[in-house]
């Protein structure tokens, strides 16, 4: 048999040859037109020329200046889906091309992983990233979420965001699963968004990952207080302030495991100091996508870190689990 690879030290199984991938011409004359480099992926995806040119059409296909979507925010529900699903090589991928095709800045990119507490994003995209990031943790979309999904969006643009979805839905599990290395450009994107508020999804010991645990239909998320990515308390003085962090922090815990806010069920709050509940309270209605929340209030004498006015844990439904508000059970 002849040898029609070339050893790549990052990659599970070789690359293939130059000369296998130059059969793919014109493919790689558009690729390259439009990213300035030959995806390491198509290296292995060459070894079959079928499978390859389909990867191709259907990757053009859904990403076509024709959709009715904007290009933005397919790029963005793919990069939200990837990194649901953990894949660092598409997140690269995904948040680069919104930086250099879509001209999104470091800080929106930043703000993407914690979408529900942003204000960078409108009410329609975040019912989409909603979806994307059930979707990339597989089956756990909701018939609530589509029809959210819905208030915003008509049947073919919904059609155009799952088909991104769903797109990167093959591409996570393939380069996931041969371990495909990152060119330079979306390398220096990992950096970024690992310097970022943003977990990586691949990180073992990663705060966001280990900040909440599923057990059955629930996610459990541990008591969050307003701390920044390096420990530090947000919102000296601020109650409301202090809040709002530990919100964005508990969204980071969910999206971790395919959730987000729009997921809770229930909320504890304890407060050093009952007068700061209307701060508490004014975060929560700025920052809920739903006031169907259970709540518990408990004012205590200390907290653990000094500064901290506050401090919140809650449980969510798992996705693919749905609360009922009027019976307080969970399937």
């Amino acid at each position: 048999m002849t040898d029609t690879s070339t050893a790549d030290p990052g990659a599970r199984i070789p690359f293939c040859s130059d000369e296998m991938l130059a059969l793919h011409g014109e493919l790689l004359q558009t690729i390259t037109t439009n990213f300035g480099f030959v995806p390491a992926s198509f290296r292995t995806l060459a070894y079959k020329p079928d499978l390859l040119r389909a990867v191709g059409d259907l990757s053009a296909a859904v990403m076509s200046a024709d959709s009715v979507t904007p290009a933005r925010l397919r790029w963005m529900v793919s990069y939200v889906s990837s990194r649901a699903a953990g894949c660092t090589y598409c997140s690269a991928h995904t948040a680069y091309n919104l930086a250099e095709v879509c001209d999104v800045d470091h800080e929106t990119l930043d703000e993407l992983w914690t979408f529900e507490v942003s204000d960078r994003f409108t009410p329609a995209e975040r019912a989409a990233l909603r979806v994307a990031v059930a979707a990339g943790g597989v089956g756990n979309v909701t018939d609530d979420q589509i029809s959210a999904l819905a208030d915003h969006y008509g049947p073919e643009e919904i059609v155009e965001l799952v088909a991104a979805i769903s797109l990167f839905g093959f591409l996570n599990r393939w380069n996931d699963t041969l371990g495909t290395p990152l060119e330079e450009g979306p390398d220096h994107m990992v950096e970024l968004l690992r310097g970022g508020s943003s977990p990586d999804p691949q990180e073992p010991t990663g705060s966001a990952t280990m900040q909440a645990h599923r057990a059955g239909s629930l996610i459990f998320v541990n008591g969050q207080l307003a701390l920044d990515a390096a420990g530090e308390i947000v919102g000296s003085g601020d109650p409301r302030a202090q809040a709002e962090r530990c919100l964005q922090n508990i969204a980071d815990a969910l999206a971790a495991h395919g959730a987000s806010l729009g997921d809770l069920v229930k909320l504890t709050c304890f407060l050093l100091d009952a007068d700061d509940f209307p701060g508490y309270a004014d975060a929560k209605a700025a920052l809920l996508p739903s006031a169907d929340v259970s709540s518990t209030t408990v004012v205590v004498r200390d907290l653990l870190i000094p500064g901290a006015l506050l401090e919140i844990d809650a449980i969510a439904a798992a996705p693919g689990a749905s609360a009922s508000s009027t019976t307080g059970e969970l399937p």
